[in-house]
């Protein structure tokens, strides 16, 4: 959500090859297939018909988690075979140090407006970050400035003996009610 309203401010992509988020990594430059869905989401797709492996790269300077059945299993960087049948996702996993927040999917996107929240982190060095912009999700804007959105920013560390999420809310809009965060899935 975030992502597509900062797209829409500065004109950013939201899906963009590795080497936009890896621009030293030689093989994120040489990889034409796999992609980010911004910054915090890498998908390895099938591409062959009857294809049940990907041979996919995960960039090595980062960590990263599954986001399949095999949810939350810290994935080997570089080069790896991973399963791909037919009746589940592709290959999609979370980069360390993100936030990201997500909802179940409704009949509708009304519907799954209101739905709540649940946060998945990604942890990386001990933290995590990551924000959500909520708007009415209809108005055609104008003028950023002027428009009416909530803008919240998570916070996640944590250490030996503790962790701490901070909500953080950087704008508000009293027009609109943003879904209740109902859990929050720790990754690291």
């Amino acid at each position: 959500m975030r992502l597509m309203f900062e797209a829409s401010c500065d004109g950013a992509t939201v899906i963009r090859p590795l080497f936009f988020e890896f621009p030293n990594d030689d093989a994120a430059h040489q990889n034409d297939f796999q992609f980010m869905w911004g910054p915090a989401i890498l998908i390895a797709p099938v591409l062959a018909e009857g294809t049940k492996l990907v041979y996919a790269y995960l960039p090595r300077n980062a960590t990263w988690y599954s986001l399949r059945d095999d949810f939350g299993v810290k994935a080997q960087s570089g080069f790896s075979f991973f399963s791909a049948p037919l009746d589940r996702l592709p290959p999609v996993f979370l980069r360390g140090g993100y936030i990201i927040p997500r909802q179940r999917g409704g009949q509708t996107t009304a519907a799954t407006r209101q739905r709540p929240f649940q946060l998945v982190i990604a942890v990386e060095n001990s933290k995590s970050f990551g924000k959500l912009i909520w708007d009415d999700g209809e108005s055609i804007v104008e003028n950023f400035d002027q428009h009416d959105y909530v803008e919240l920013h998570f916070n996640f560390t944590m250490n030996d003996t503790a962790s701490q999420l901070i909500l953080s809310l950087v704008k508000s809009a009293s027009s609109l009610t943003v879904p209740n965060i109902t859990s929050a899935s720790i990754l690291g």
